[in-house]
């Protein structure tokens, strides 16, 4: 599969004025991303991954304070390599 935006290793998405930094752990296409935000005055990480819907998720949902932000990271994950929204 073509992607419309090559593959690349990091990449930063803003929402509110939040920069969240994205890592690929992926080469061959997006699966897998280590996330670092700054989060009550440090920067933290995260994982998002690839659910079985082609949607990326919070892994370790139970330990994360971000939710309310995956739906929109996802399409904008998606939207950023052309996958369907």
């Amino acid at each position: 599969m073509e992607y419309l935006c090559p593959m690349q290793s990091h990449f930063t998405i803003e929402i509110d004025a939040t920069p969240f930094e994205f890592i690929s752990m992926n080469v061959k296409r997006p699966q897998l991303f280590q996330l670092y935000v700054n989060y009550e005055g440090r920067k933290k990480r995260f994982h998002m991954k690839e659910d079985d819907k082609g949607n990326f998720v919070f892994a370790l949902r139970e330990d994360c304070p971000l939710l309310d932000f995956e739906e929109e990271l996802s399409y904008r994950i998606k939207q950023r390599y052309g996958l369907s929204t």
